[in-house]
């Protein structure tokens, strides 16, 4: 009996496509295909910056690596990791964030929503909205009192700048 031999491109193309799980409900983009996203990744050449799970060649250490990507919840530690926000930092990083390290380098809006899409498989199946279910306490409802003082919003100093920390005058 024969078996097929599979190459060692297609064998990592295979386990790529087997790793990838779909996005979380929280993080889904319509018309987006994660598989059309992996490939952009290693078209445009993220992988020189970023290191990728389920991108051949990504070993670049000068962005961070996007390992589990799916589970962070800030955005270039600026803004939180939604759709819609990283759909517009892969469009142009240095519009949302002008010290950025990371180029613009023309990526469509479609493309990107894919992109995002691929990115947001990555530890998909750990990935939990932050936080599930916050506590919320409100003055005058029973136990807000017994889980520490509450900080009416009149009662905080919202003139205080970091100028009048210094001394300084308020505007």
């Amino acid at each position: 009996m024969r078996f097929p031999v599979l190459s060692a491109a297609a064998f990592a193309s295979l386990a790529a496509c087997a790793d990838a799980s779909e996005p979380p409900d929280h993080l889904r983009i319509a018309d987006a295909n994660p598989e059309r996203g992996r490939e952009l990744i290693a078209g445009y050449g993220c992988g020189a910056c970023h290191r990728i799970e389920g991108v051949r060649g990504t070993r670049g250490t000068v962005g961070p690596p996007l390992t589990d990507y799916a589970q962070r919840k800030l955005l270039a530690g600026i803004v939180p990791n939604t759709p819609r926000m990283l759909v517009a930092w892969i469009m142009d990083p240095p519009a949302m964030s002008p010290q950025t390290g990371m180029p613009a380098v023309g990526v469509s809006e479609p493309e990107a929503r894919h992109i995002a899409s691929y990115l947001y498989t990555l530890g998909a199946a750990r990935s939990a909205v932050y936080p599930p279910d916050p506590p919320l306490n409100r003055r005058g409802q029973p136990g807000a009192e017994a889980s520490g003082p509450i900080l009416a919003p009149e009662s905080l100093p919202l003139a205080q700048s970091a100028n009048t920390a210094r001394g300084g005058k308020p505007p």
